[in-house]
């Protein structure tokens, strides 16, 4: 390789590794944390401030983040930069696969990696699966370097990124002896180069796990971890296989339809690590199948070997030879682009129509051959089923115009054209779910790479606590508050109060300045008169033990479907309102303190 293409070939990754730094940290703080993430995100807190708490199984991210916090102070954007640093690191993987998998191969490998739906919204998680996926990765990565003391720290921190880090050791080490008995191979690595890589994965191990030696707790943090994932056989959730299923299918169409078309160049190659991607993809579903706690992150050891072959499909199709007519190549890849977009654009306008009242008449008649009977319908029905058929010809129209244009042109031609077409299609879907999934849509429940909740509005219950502290008591966190909701969220929120405590139960006798209770359970019942206001705390899905969401073309097109708010009311004495003041708030939705309770 000459000089000049090395340089442009680090110049790529370099590029592939900025576009992922952006996508990751982009507006990175700029939603309130889930219940999800703020549970971790309180544990590092806590031991920032030396505070007794009981550690959760993922010592790696608590220990670290804690780190960041002790530098730094605490916020939402912080709790969250390392999985985003995590998430980026992850392209570091395909670097050392060049020489194995091919150099343009392991360059779309790398930019598929910055641009994956999944990879992006785990990344911007506090406490996601991301740790574990990524301390993997560049354990993997740095073994194939020789650098051994490095893939082994990079091991020690996986074994503390928690429960999915042992999910990950059944479906990795599976694949390896599949792979070592099926091809009849010896070890992948020699004992020497494996004592280098546990004694360097032992002291990471006990020097993050104790958070060096100042929490030895740490170290039962990780035997959580094996408690938990064990729990998971009879702690089912409420995320059936299928649902698993409609993440990849919706998220990422591109890697699947390239995965099949590339595996055949894959088993080319005489590298262990990639004739073990199809048993690793192959466990990793049944995996996903048999496991009752599974969880949609749980698919990022189904993600990167799905990307890693179909990086090299893409490779392959890209440097398909001999191209006997440019011209016909893009007049195909234009016309087959515009007409799948077409498609798109009608089903996203169908996606917004309510299905017309008359809707299953229509199917009997159709259903029956009694096409006479159809005039009888209104014309929003009409429409709506001539729309769909439009919607169901149109992509067999492309097939049919390829195929003609094949009798015309050089066919090879016209069919690679179409699968530029089809290509060029993908990426902007990719991209425009990675964006749609992550910024636009951020606060979106019904997204499928998030926790479970999504974040309501704790921030406006945080300013309005807030202004009512500076306007009564001159400073921002004077005001007491008590809270009756059990919030891990809440408890993040105002975690620099130090007069917030959760309370159960509030005595008569006590005169709170402040009471957030959930939204059912009526007024405090203490002595004193208060104001109240509802803000909704979180969402969830209303469609968890369904496969599909109602009305799924809208979900497909827009993400709009049923969800279940979680509200709470927050009670304001009046003793904080002189001459009965309402303050504004911020909230255009909800009336300011519209509930009175009296004593």
């Amino acid at each position: 390789m000459t000089l000049n293409k090395m340089n442009n070939e680090k110049f790529l990754y370099l590029t592939s590794f900025a576009f992922a730094l952006i996508f990751r940290l982009f507006d990175l703080g700029a939603i309130p944390l889930t219940e999800f993430e703020a549970n971790w995100a309180l544990q590092a807190f806590q031991v920032t401030i030396d505070q007794a708490t009981t550690l959760g199984p993922q010592p790696a991210y608590i220990f670290l983040t804690g780190f960041l916090f002790n530098l730094f102070g605490s916020s939402d954007f912080l709790a969250r930069l390392l999985p985003a640093l995590a998430g980026t690191a992850i392209l570091y993987f395909p670097f050392p696969l060049r020489d194995k998998i091919g150099r343009s191969a392991a360059l779309i490998f790398a930019f598929a990696l910055a641009f994956d739906p999944g990879l992006v919204s785990l990344s911007r998680i506090a406490g996601g699966p991301i740790f574990a996926i990524s301390f993997f990765v560049l354990a993997i990565s740095f073994a194939i370097k020789k650098k051994f003391e490095l893939a082994g720290a990079f091991l020690g921190l996986y074994l503390l990124s928690g429960p999915i880090a042992i999910i990950g050791l059944l479906i990795i080490g599976l694949s390896i002896v599949f792979y070592v008995i099926i091809q009849k191979n010896e070890m992948l690595i020699s004992k020497t180069e494996l004592q280098r890589v546990g004694l360097s994965a032992g002291i990471t191990f006990v020097l993050v796990a104790t958070n060096l030696f100042r929490t030895p707790s740490g170290i039962s943090a990780f035997g959580s971890s094996i408690t938990a994932f064990l729990q998971g056989f009879t702690n089912p959730s409420q995320i059936g296989f299928g649902r698993q299923i409609l993440a990849l299918l919706t998220y990422q169409p591109l890697a699947i339809i390239f995965t099949i078309y590339g595996f055949r160049f894959a088993q080319r190659s005489n590298n262990a690590l990639i004739k073990s991607s199809l048993p690793m993809l192959v466990i990793g579903f049944l995996w996903m199948i048999v496991y009752p706690a599974r969880q949609v992150g749980d698919l990022v050891w189904i993600i990167i070997p799905l990307w890693c072959i179909a990086s090299i499909g893409l490779s392959e199709f890209i440097k398909r030879k001999p191209i006997l007519n440019w011209t016909v190549i893009l007049a195909t890849a234009l016309v087959i682009l515009l007409l799948f977009v077409f498609v798109w654009l009608l089903f996203i306008n169908l996606s917004a129509l309510s299905q017309p009242p008359m809707w299953g008449d229509m199917l009997t008649a159709l259903s029956k051959g009694q096409f006479n009977q159809i005039n009888q319908f209104d014309f929003a029905t009409k429409s709506y089923f001539a729309r769909i058929g439009t919607l169901i010809l149109l992509p067999l129209l492309t097939v049919l115009l390829t195929l003609l244009g094949g009798l015309w042109w050089n066919s090879k031609d016209v069919w690679t054209g179409y699968g530029w077409g089809v290509l060029s299609f993908l990426l902007i879907f990719v991209a425009g779910s990675t964006w749609n999934a992550n910024y636009m849509r951020s606060r979106q429940v019904n997204e499928l790479w998030g926790p479970g909740t999504s974040s309501g509005y704790p921030d406006l219950i945080y300013q309005t606590v807030e202004s009512l502290s500076i306007a009564n008591f001159g400073s921002d966190q004077d005001i007491d508050v008590y809270s009756q909701v059990d919030s891990n969220s809440l408890a993040w929120t105002f975690r620099n109060f130090p007069n917030y405590q959760y309370a159960k139960e509030i005595s008569y006798d006590e005169f709170p300045s402040v009471v957030i209770t959930p939204d059912h359970s009526g007024d405090p019942n203490l002595n004193s008169s208060y104001r109240g206001q509802s803000f909704m705390l979180a969402q969830q899905k209303s469609w968890e033990n369904q496969l599909l969401p109602p009305n799924f073309p809208n979900w497909l097109a827009f993400r709009n479907t049923l969800s279940t708010p979680e509200m709470v009311i927050v009670w304001v004495t009046t003793e904080l309102f002189p001459d009965s003041t309402v303050p504004e708030t911020e909230n255009p939705l909800i009336d300011p303190f519209p509930l009175e309770s009296q004593p």
